[in-house]
């Protein structure tokens, strides 16, 4: 399953990366494919350059831990909402990203696991924030968490990782219309909502 990416700025992908790319109004998805490495994921992401102009500057008012002289700038200035941010891919995403400058906001459902990511972001001198989301598919669970994560980002979203979905270990037979039901809604309702909500602004 690929992982939809909402980004608002053109990019420039480098030759031989695996991104491939659809640009829809004003701005780009990029499918990354699936990983259960890390490190794979971080080196699919390092392929990718976003470029753009009029990102807004954050202020923080509180002191910052001291960067880490390796972290790379190319996403310093712009913001990320990534989903399912708590474990796994989304995990690896959100931390990649904030090394690469971005200010993140980390959401999912565990707010012990949350809090986790956004203090192993804090402790290499990264911006994160975690907002806690149930996206069971309807359209005001999305809309509120765009709502919640631009508030937090200053008024923008610029890049959008539908990264959450459920996976039901049942077998296609022993699958009944219930299940079905609810994996449509979290893999598929869920994103496009969010998406809609992000898009326009």
């Amino acid at each position: 399953m690929a992982i939809p990416i909402y980004l608002r700025s053109r990019p420039r992908v480098r030759a031989g990366s695996t991104a491939s790319a659809i640009a829809p109004q004003g701005g780009l998805a990029v499918s990354t494919g699936t990983s259960s490495n890390s490190r794979d994921l971080a080196m699919t992401l390092d392929t990718m350059i976003v470029e753009g102009r009029g990102a807004h500057a954050l202020a923080t008012l509180a002191p910052q831990p001291r960067r880490d002289p390796q972290m790379s700038t190319r996403l310093e200035h712009k913001t990320a909402l990534v989903t399912g941010a708590t474990s796994n891919i989304g995990r690896a995403i959100a931390t990649a990203f904030a090394a690469e400058g971005a200010h993140v906001i980390v959401s999912g459902r565990n707010p012990q696991r949350g809090a986790e990511v956004v203090e192993q972001i804090h402790t290499v001198g990264g911006h994160a924030e975690f907002i806690a989301a149930d996206l069971d598919g309807s359209a005001h669970a999305s809309r509120a968490l765009a709502a919640d994560a631009a508030r937090a980002l200053g008024g923008r979203i610029d890049v959008l990782v539908n990264n959450a979905g459920i996976f039901p270990g049942s077998t296609t037979p022993t699958v009944d219309e219930a299940m079905f039901d609810e994996v449509y809604a979290v893999n598929v309702k869920a994103p496009f909502f969010l998406t809609a909500a992000v898009a326009p602004e």
